[in-house]
């Protein structure tokens, strides 16, 4: 085998996280589905928004939703939406800095509606957590 020394590090950002909760949260099992296949990630819809609560303060909130489509029945039905409050705690805040934070913070709560879902799946009559696979964030448009 052929391997290579790498190394990682870590940078911390400067993002203060105020807090983060998930304000809506639905999960179904269907057990009694014929052939047990898991979430079809076609299927699965998603949003985001960010909102700038204060200029002055550099205080931002972001909204996140997942949910899996009603026209297909998969082995898990869910609706989840997470909201993050955070401040930015470096110098500028131009729109390219915003449209970084936007994607870190997206990346934060993406990680927190990860692990509930896999709780809740790891409670159903499966007993297996289901894990949403990993996902980069991308940002497009205009800060207005």
């Amino acid at each position: 085998m052929n391997t290579k020394e790498l190394r990682a590090d870590l940078v911390m950002l400067p993002l203060k996280i105020n807090e983060i909760f998930i304000s809506n949260f639905s999960f179904e099992v269907h057990p009694s589905q014929d052939e047990i296949t898991n979430v079809d990630l076609k299927n699965l819809q998603f949003s985001s928004s960010i909102n700038i609560l204060d200029d002055k303060e550099k205080k931002i909130q972001v909204s996140v939703r997942l949910q899996t489509s009603n026209e297909e029945k998969d082995i898990y039905e869910f609706s989840i939406s997470c909201v993050g409050i955070y401040t930015w705690q470096g110098d500028t805040f131009e729109d390219k800095d915003i449209q970084n934070i936007y994607a870190w913070c997206v990346s934060i709560q993406i990680s927190t509606l990860r692990q509930r879902i896999a709780q809740e799946a790891a409670n159903s009559p499966y007993h297996i957590s289901w894990y949403m696979p990993l996902a980069l964030v991308k940002i497009s448009g205009d800060i207005t």
